[in-house]
């Protein structure tokens, strides 16, 4: 309303001048085509900010309105730190204008032949570059994930996700992409990603504000990794939903291990990445902890079992009757079962203590998401590949850190009282 104003009070002041020159002049017709684009121009910038008004309110309405976002879940006697990492990522994906702020594309060009675990490995150095770039990160993955990867779990930004990409560049042809004035960066998974573990944007690399966690963690690069994961890894209201239902149906209920049993094309064929491991020395493993419990003779000792081979479960059933084995029914061969995948990702991280592989995906992520179950989640996880699958390999593409020896019996009574929920 002042701008019009405004534009009348000018408007006017003109055409005194006008009254004054003779209409007929030249001069006249000069200065009434001039008063014409002064008019309008202003006119247009005011319908312009009007517009670019309406629509931050619309995006802070929407935030507002909307039923789910990324939260902190702390836990007692949690460092400082993963609050303060959270609320780093947390600012950058959720700018104050989504107009003004810059994006990292990263866009999955392969279909769903390949595993869920190992998708979500590669976005998650996708995270840790948006915002060592302070960029908002989308995902695209709908060659993999038809139904979008925000039917499942949360897009990465609360306030941002549905902005249009402008300026678009490819990550790879940019020198320096931290100090990139393009709108938006592109990475194209897997092929053109990072360049591997010794890239500075990679998720382990710990900075130096956050190097104290030494002091609270034994493997402080898979709590680095873990952080990223406790964000990027959140289930929408739709997946809390089947989940909570799937832990009613099959009887879900603590004292319980969680055991991952890879087979199919993981130990045989010609994509075989491991050698099998026999059924005992899983169950060896789930003695020992249980020992270490000490629980109760007459306490029903459960197992949650993953597994993509049907005669896994049925064996165990049947042969090791001392355990109580439970799982979700699913055909896990069939890679687009999405839902049932994370279902099974969320219940073993979500266990008292999880054994499964490190040469697979899933495995390494379930431990990555154990670390916001517990201060020190490092011990509370045993790997049955050899030791060059152990700890820091699992957190990305292969990358093995040597670390000293893990005191696993005192972190292990340590951890057992101090376990919060990840859902």
């Amino acid at each position: 309303m002042r701008l019009r104003k405004q534009t009348l009070a000018i408007g006017g002041a003109v055409c005194i001048v006008c009254l004054i020159l003779h209409i007929s002049s030249p001069l006249f017709s000069v200065v009434k085509a001039a008063y014409r684009k002064h008019i309008y121009q202003r006119l247009f910038e005011s319908d312009l900010r009007l517009e670019e008004m309406r629509r931050i309110l619309s995006e802070q309405k929407r935030h507002k309105e909307r039923l789910e976002w990324h939260r902190f879940r702390p836990m007692s006697g949690e460092s400082q730190l993963a609050k303060e990492l959270f609320d780093m990522i947390n600012s950058t994906m959720n700018p104050g204008n989504c107009t003004s702020a810059k994006y990292l594309l990263c866009e999955w060009s392969k279909d769903a032949s390949w595993g869920l675990g190992s998708v979500i490995h590669q976005f998650i150095p996708c995270l840790s570059a948006a915002v060592a770039t302070r960029r908002v990160l989308h995902i695209n993955a709908v060659t993999f994930l038809p139904n979008s990867w925000g039917t499942y779990l949360l897009p990465p930004s609360d306030t941002c996700d549905d902005h249009p990409l402008i300026d678009i560049q490819d990550w790879k042809m940019v020198k320096t992409p931290e100090k990139s004035v393009a709108n938006t960066l592109r990475l194209t998974l897997p092929n053109k990603g990072l360049d591997g573990p010794k890239d500075i944007f990679h998720p382990f690399r710990i900075p130096a504000k956050f190097a104290n966690i030494v002091g609270n963690h034994q493997v402080p690069e898979l709590w680095m990794v873990g952080q990223y994961v406790r964000y990027l890894v959140q289930p929408t209201n739709k997946l809390k939903k089947y989940i909570s239902d799937t832990v009613t149906n099959i009887g879900f209920k603590t004292p319980i291990v969680g055991l991952h049993i890879r087979r199919g094309d993981k130990v045989f064929g010609t994509l075989k990445e491991a050698d099998i491991i026999p059924l005992s020395k899983y169950i060896a493993e789930i003695d020992k902890h249980f020992e270490v419990l000490k629980i109760p003779t007459k306490t029903k000792k459960r197992v949650f079992l993953a597994t993509d081979d049907t005669n896994v479960f049925n064996e165990a059933s049947i042969t090791y009757k001392q355990y109580t084995f439970i799982q979700l029914e699913s055909d896990k061969t069939n890679r687009s079962n999405f839902m049932e995948t994370l279902t099974d990702m969320f219940l073993l991280a979500e266990t008292d203590y999880f054994i499964g592989t490190f040469s697979s995906n899933l495995g390494r992520l379930v431990h990555e998401l154990r670390q916001q179950r517990y201060i020190d989640g490092s011990c509370m996880t045993s790997s049955l590949d050899d030791a060059t699958y152990s700890y820091i390999s699992c957190c990305y593409l292969g990358s093995i850190v040597e670390t000293k020896p893990l005191k696993c019996n005192e972190a292990i009574d340590k951890q057992k009282e101090t376990s919060y929920s990840i859902l």
